[in-house]
């Protein structure tokens, strides 16, 4: 079964995604998945050097409207932030992780099949 969220490339997936600040936002989440991505990092990302008074409220806004277009449970808060949570079947960064992890624990014939398989993941 694919990933519904793949990032090593372009940034697709099953999820429908408005342009702008709501798929920046799960890129950034993806980037750093099941760790907790600080609301300070997230403001300064979508909004650069200068957010609104009201970025707080966007962030929350965005993130409620993220929420229900991901698969239940996948984005949640965290302490000071918000963490996306996947698995290797869930998003291709960690299945390429997974795979070269594997690599580097097998003999040769079976690294080499880990290692093309990871590679394999990359598109773009």
């Amino acid at each position: 079964m694919a990933p519904w969220l793949c990032i090593l490339g372009p940034m697709t997936g099953t999820v429908k995604l408005a342009a702008g600040k709501q798929r920046t936002l799960l890129g950034l989440l993806a980037l750093t998945p099941d760790r907790p991505v600080a609301r300070e990092t997230i403001v300064d990302v979508l909004w650069g050097d200068s957010p609104p008074a009201s970025a707080a409220n966007s962030l929350q806004v965005h993130v409620s409207r993220l929420r229900r277009l991901l698969p239940p449970g996948a984005l949640d808060s965290a302490p000071g932030g918000y963490r996306l949570r996947v698995t290797d079947a869930d998003l291709d960064l960690l299945a390429f992780r997974s795979l070269v992890r594997e690599a580097g624990e097998s003999d040769p014939a079976r690294a080499c099949d880990r290692y093309a398989r990871a590679a394999a993941l990359w598109r773009g």
